[in-house]
């Protein structure tokens, strides 16, 4: 059968200038006081020390500069667990693999907790739930392949990471890990 979320692994590996990585610095330092929406072109570039002209050479607007953001932080995910969903799992332990793309979120937290608590971005949400349910979708020994299913691991799991993120001294990577694992077990 042919996994239906796989056009989630056509996202592409970035190499970004020195340029783009200061105007997406700047977006989110801008976006820690403002709405993204409400951050203009004009700002973007002061707060990032370059032309108005080197931002319109890489994006058409920032909603664009947006879509790399995400796309950068969902490659990396998508590779993260490509490793994972390759794995065959004996008991609870074998799930604190998890550990790799915890401290992925825990190192990029700053865009992590903008994209799912502060300034929820769905489409960022969206894209994520459609990466774990294709490396669900991919391991052989995942029985439920029912949309559903795999909606409400996916929620689940973002969900446990929104939860880390928001609370970092009452929940630690192991106890995110195996809350996960039990979420994913259930539905086996």
């Amino acid at each position: 059968m042919k996994n239906p979320y796989k056009e989630i692994t056509r996202i592409q590996k970035q190499h970004l200038t020195a340029s783009q990585v200061a105007i997406q610095s700047a977006l989110l330092e801008l976006s820690r006081n403002k709405k993204i929406y409400e951050i203009n072109v004009k700002e973007l570039c002061q707060k990032a020390a370059v032309a108005r002209s080197t931002f319109y050479a890489y994006y058409q607007n920032i909603d664009d500069l947006l879509i790399e953001i995400e796309n950068q932080l969902l490659y990396i995910l998508i590779q993260n667990n490509e490793k994972i969903m390759k794995r065959e799992y004996q008991s609870k332990e074998d799930f604190l693999f998890y550990k790799e793309t915890i401290q992925f979120v825990e190192e990029n937290e700053k865009v992590f907790k903008l994209f799912l608590i502060e300034q929820p971005n769905y489409r960022f949400i969206k894209k994520w739930k459609q990466a774990i349910k294709y490396h669900l979708f991919q391991r052989k020994d995942y029985i439920s392949k029912n949309d559903f299913m795999l909606e409400v691991i996916a929620s689940a799991t973002i969900s446990a990471y929104s939860y880390l993120l928001e609370n970092p001294q009452s929940i630690n990577y192991e106890e995110v890990s195996e809350i996960i694992s039990k979420v994913l077990s259930t539905f086996n």
